[in-house]
């Protein structure tokens, strides 16, 4: 299979239907959350990887009341990721072939890089961050684009009134939240 393009803000993401390392089936987009946050990371040991959703973890609650359903892919096997992943408190899959990696456009070298898409109600990212290097997760302005485009999505329409705190556009265009239709 070809590798597909880099997605946008806008664009209409690939279906979904994984099972994750536990054996619970989730889907993108998710008709159950309101937004979906996917994540691909590298490998299930990278030390990186992990301390970015160690740290994320602790915010989980925060995550989950915002209507933001997790997931997050590895390109490893189930039982590899078990022993480092298994007590997040987010859907993890296993991902070896790097099929979603190549439907999303992400990285395929040998370690991979990380990779963030905040995806809305309607199937359409409104962040996509593809990282650099290894270190290059999704920074704390982007994480606030996100927090904006969750409150873009959530007012009522016909509001065209800016929230405290948001931008018209992101410093970064790959990070920019996408407008509403």
């Amino acid at each position: 299979m070809p590798a597909r393009m880099r997605l946008r803000p806008g664009d209409t993401v690939p279906s979904v239907a994984a099972t994750t390392i536990h054996g619970k089936a989730v889907r993108v987009p998710d008709r159950e959350a309101r937004f979906v946050h996917l994540q691909f990371r590298r490998f299930a040991g990278c030390p990186v990887c992990n301390f970015h959703l160690r740290t994320l973890s602790v915010r989980s609650a925060e995550i989950a009341a915002q209507d933001i359903h997790e997931i997050v892919f590895f390109h490893s096997g189930r039982d590899e990721m078990l022993r480092y992943q298994a007590e997040l408190p987010f859907d993890c899959v296993a991902d070896r072939t790097k099929t979603f990696y190549r439907q999303f456009g992400v990285e395929n070298g040998i370690l991979g890089l990380p990779a963030d898409f905040l995806v809305g109600p309607d199937g359409r990212p409104v962040v996509c961050h593809y990282g650099t290097h290894a270190y290059d997760n999704c920074p704390s302005r982007q994480r606030s684009a996100a927090r904006c485009a969750v409150r873009w999505w959530r007012r009522p329409r016909g509001d065209a009134t800016p929230r405290r705190g948001c931008r018209e556009s992101s410093p970064r265009p790959r990070c920019r939240p996408a407008r509403r239709g």
